[in-house]
C-alpha cells in the first residue's frame, strides 16, 4: 500500500494534487521535495490553494525517506533537476509518474531512473492557474495512466486503490502510447493558441482567430502523430475541444500562465519534440526556436512594428521571451507565403517562415515552422 508520497516541483499541478493527496491522507504521508533554496522560500512565502494555506510537508532528498510513490510535476525543462533530486529517495518498490506535458519526460525518466517501477501517464481537464504563491481552479480534473508493455508488477493496482482512496478521478488506460499522443494534440493547440494570441481558455472558447488557430494546429499535430505510426482521429480532437469549452473561462493553459510572469515557457516541448523515439528522425510538423537576427534585438522598429524589451530568460541568449507555434500551410495566405516576415498580431513583433522536415516516406502534408517574439 502506498503510504509515502514524494512530489518534484510546487508549480499549478504539485499544489493541486498535493493538496488533494494530504485532505485525504496526512501531512506526514506527503512529502514536498526540493533544493533547500527552494524549500527556503515556500516555507517562507507560504503555498495558496483555492484561498487556502497549504500546511505542506518539505524536505530535502538527503531528510526524505524512500518514497512509495514519486510523480513529477515539474516543467519539462526543470526534469534533469528533478531527476536527480529523485535518486536518493527512489528504489526498486518506488512507482513513477509524470504530470508533464508532452510524450517524451518518461522516457528521460526511464533512462534516468532505471530501479523504479514506471507507469505512463496524462492529467487533463483541470484548469488550474496559479499566480505566484497562489493556485486557483475549479475542475481537479483527471489522471490516465497504464504500462506501455505489461509487466504484472502490481504499480497500477497499487495506484489505482491510492487514487480511490485519495478522491483522485483515473481511468487506466490499454494504450497509454495513444494517450500521450492525444493529449500532446491537445496541448499543441491549446497551449501555444493561448499563449499567442494573450487569452484565456475563454478566448478559445468562442470563435475567433484563437480558437481556429487552435484546431488549426492540432489538426497539423494528428497529422504529425500519424507519420509516426499513431492514428488520432477527428473525433478524438473534436472531444478535446468539447473538453476545453467545459474549463473555467478565467482559467489559463501552463504556457499562457508563463508567458504573463515572464518565465521561459515549454515551447520546446511541444515544437520540438517532433522526433520519434523510434525513428529517431524529425516528423513532419516539428518545430524548432528561432532567433530573430541581432537588428531586431535592440528595441528599434523593425518593418514598422515596434521591438520591445523583455527581461532576459534562463539561458535566453537574446535577452527575450521566446515562444514558436505550429500552424498548417494552409492558414497563411497566398500572397503572403513568400514573405520572409510577417506580423501575426498587435502583440507580436515579427517572425519567420521556415519549411518543416517531414518523413520523407510519410504522406502527411508540408507544414512550416513559425518563429517569433512574444511580448508581455
Amino acid at each position: 500500500m502506498i503510504s509515502k508520497v514524494g512530489i518534484i516541483g510546487l508549480g499549478a499541478l504539485g499544489i493541486l494534487f498535493a493538496s488533494q493527496f494530504q485532505e485525504k491522507t496526512s501531512k506526514s504521508q506527503v512529502y514536498i521535495l526540493a533544493d533547500e533554496k527552494r524549500l527556503q522560500r515556500y516555507s517562507t512565502e507560504g503555498v495558496y490553494c483555492n484561498g487556502r494555506l497549504c500546511d505542506f510537508q518539505y524536505a530535502s532528498p538527503a531528510d526524505a525517506p524512500q518514497m512509495d510513490l514519486l510523480i513529477f510535476a515539474t516543467k519539462y525543462q526543470g526534469l534533469p533537476g528533478a531527476v536527480k533530486t529523485a535518486r536518493s529517495v527512489c528504489g526498486p518498490q518506488t512507482i513513477l509518474m509524470s504530470f508533464l506535458n508532452g510524450i517524451s519526460s518518461e522516457e528521460y525518466i526511464k533512462e534516468h531512473l532505471p530501479a523504479g517501477r514506471l507507469l505512463y501517464c496524462t492529467v487533463q481537464g483541470m484548469d488550474a492557474t496559479r499566480q505566484g504563491n497562489h493556485l486557483t481552479y475549479e475542475n481537479p480534473g483527471s489522471v490516465v495512466f497504464g504500462e506501455r508493455e505489461s509487466s504484472g508488477n502490481g504499480a497500477i493496482e497499487e495506484v489505482k486503490e491510492f487514487f480511490e482512496r485519495t478522491c483522485i478521478r483515473f481511468s487506466v488506460s490499454q494504450d497509454i502510447l495513444h494517450q500521450l499522443w492525444s493529449k500532446w494534440m491537445l496541448n499543441v493547440g491549446v497551449n501555444q493558441a493561448c499563449a499567442v494570441f494573450g487569452e484565456n481558455y475563454g478566448g478559445v472558447q468562442k470563435d475567433g482567430k484563437a480558437r481556429r488557430a487552435m484546431i488549426a494546429a492540432m489538426e497539423e499535430a494528428r497529422k504529425t502523430a500519424a507519420a509516426e505510426g499513431i492514428s488520432l482521429t477527428e473525433k478524438e480532437l473534436k472531444d478535446w475541444v468539447a473538453l476545453v469549452d467545459t474549463l473555467s473561462p478565467q482559467g489559463e493553459p501552463s504556457m499562457r500562465q508563463d508567458t504573463k510572469a515572464g518565465r521561459e515557457t515549454e515551447v520546446e516541448l511541444f515544437n520540438n519534440r517532433g522526433q520519434s523515439p523510434q525513428s529517431g528522425h524529425p516528423s513532419c510538423g516539428s518545430l524548432r526556436v528561432f532567433s530573430l537576427p541581432p537588428e531586431t534585438r535592440d528595441g528599434r522598429t523593425d518593418g514598422g512594428h515596434e521591438c520591445w524589451k523583455t527581461p532576459p530568460q534562463p539561458g535566453s541568449a537574446s535577452g527575450k521571451q521566446r515562444i514558436s507555434c505550429l500552424f498548417p500551410w494552409s492558414e497563411i495566405p497566398p500572397g503572403e507565403k513568400l514573405s520572409p516576415r510577417l506580423p501575426l498580431h498587435s502583440r507580436c513583433e515579427s517572425f519567420f517562415l521556415h519549411p518543416a522536415p517531414c518523413n520523407p516516406e510519410s504522406s502527411a502534408p508540408s507544414s512550416f515552422r513559425l518563429s517569433f517574439h512574444k511580448f508581455y
